[in-house]
């Protein structure tokens, strides 16, 4: 079964900013998508864990916090960031 996949308003807008910001805008385009893909199914094995029932994962160049409600079956992206690719 599918999870619900929430973006708070911060995170919502933070995208927005790195989207618009971005050399290629289609990179981060597709970074969200994918982020948005691995966390509809199954998201406690996505990423790592970290306090107050929060996880973390990256799908290069972007990170995202966020939080699990299994009852709900809802995810939440609470904080995102971009971050440069080591070649």
């Amino acid at each position: 079964m599918k999870y619900t996949i929430r973006w708070r308003t911060a995170a919502e807008e933070e995208l927005a900013k790195i989207w618009l910001s971005a050399h290629d805008r289609a990179v981060i385009t597709q970074a969200a998508r994918e982020i948005d893909r691995v966390l509809e199914f199954e998201p406690e094995s996505v990423g790592e864990s970290r306090p107050h029932g929060r996880r973390v994962t990256h799908v290069a160049p972007l990170g995202v916090t966020f939080q699990i409600f299994p009852a709900q079956r809802i995810v939440r992206v609470v904080e995102i960031w971009q971050f440069r690719v080591r070649q």
